[in-house]
């Protein structure tokens, strides 16, 4: 599925930036493919500044997106940096290098923000006001090729180790709390938690997303999908996940796990790996194979632009 997968330590620093505005429109009544009215940003060359507070001029193969508030986060794995993305601000490098080798799954819990570093099997702590580095945790007896990462409302974090078809479970302290093993689990690539604290896991390889009990005592298969990669659960209680074959976002019934409807599908997307909701209506999707980041939204009365390098633009919304 992913050419990393075996890559980890080789790099890439000069690229072409992409970042794609997506503003779906979608009818629900009648069960229409959504219709994408879309506007494309572009900039080009070197990496650049790799520092807190750089601004940044490209994004390299980015593998995970966070919203948290109108603050957006995004791990580029080639470039071994994470991004932050503020309204009416050029994007800035959060963080970058300090051991981070091929960073993913994100998430927030307080003040901290936590971020899988894949070829290391660690996972990073960061002050999310200051970016200073709070330590490490994790080792290879507890992880392989750590991507996703979830938290659940007991302060639990869940992280899918993709090598070892497990979820690890820390506190967000750091102390290893265990490994979850979920028969017939292949390749888990991101993890979300429902609002009871049940688990769900993306299987790559066996197409299919698992729901789990956070004890491990009750496991069921959510969902069929061809290679699901990321996943979340919206605002509206519904879980959408990333097909990265068919380069798509599949909405499903966050109760029952039944099919929906093609959120998303084509277009700008390819090789989708990630998704969160910054608010009920908007969603961003790390697009990995194209460099892109997509955003889409069910209402027009969104006005966005973007600032990324030389661009001074910003984004609104009426």
């Amino acid at each position: 599925m992913l050419g990393h997968k075996r890559q980890c330590t080789e790099r890439t620093w000069s690229y072409t930036l992409r970042v794609v505005v997506g503003l779906a429109l979608w009818s629900t009544s009648n069960g229409q493919l959504p219709q994408h009215n879309r506007v494309m940003l572009e900039a080009s060359g070197d990496a650049g500044g790799q520092h807190s507070g750089d601004r940044v001029g490209e994004m390299s193969h980015p593998s995970y997106v966070l919203a948290v508030d109108e603050v957006i986060f995004v791990s580029e794995f080639w470039a071994n940096r994470v991004v932050q993305l503020r309204p009416g601000s050029p994007a800035t490098v959060f963080t970058a290098g300090g051991g981070l080798d091929g960073p993913w799954g994100l998430v927030v819990v307080g003040d901290v923000l936590f971020v899988a570093s894949f070829a290391t099997d660690r996972i990073h702590r960061y002050n999310i006001t200051t970016t200073e580095p709070l330590g490490l945790f994790g080792s290879e007896n507890e992880l392989d090729c750590p991507e996703g990462i979830a938290v659940d409302s007991n302060g639990t974090l869940y992280v899918a180790s993709f090598l070892t078809d497990s979820i690890a479970k820390y506190s967000t302290a750091g102390q290893f709390l265990g490994h979850l093993v979920v028969p017939g689990l292949r390749g888990p690539e991101d993890v979300a938690v429902l609002p009871n604290n049940d688990i769900l896991v993306t299987s790559h390889d066996s197409d299919e997303i698992f729901r789990v009990s956070p004890d491990g005592a009750s496991v069921e298969v959510f969902a069929s999908i061809e290679s699901p990669v990321g996943l979340t659960v919206g605002l509206d209680g519904n879980v959408y996940a990333a097909s990265y074959q068919k380069h798509a976002i599949v909405r499903y019934d966050g109760r029952t796990g039944a099919f929906i409807d093609l959120f998303a599908t084509g277009g700008y997307l390819q090789g989708p790996s990630s998704l969160s909701f910054a608010t009920a209506r908007l969603l961003y999707v790390t697009s990995y194979e194209n460099n892109r980041l997509v955003l889409y939204n069910a209402s027009t009365r969104l006005s966005i632009r973007y600032t990324f390098g030389a661009h001074q633009r910003e984004f609104v919304s009426a």
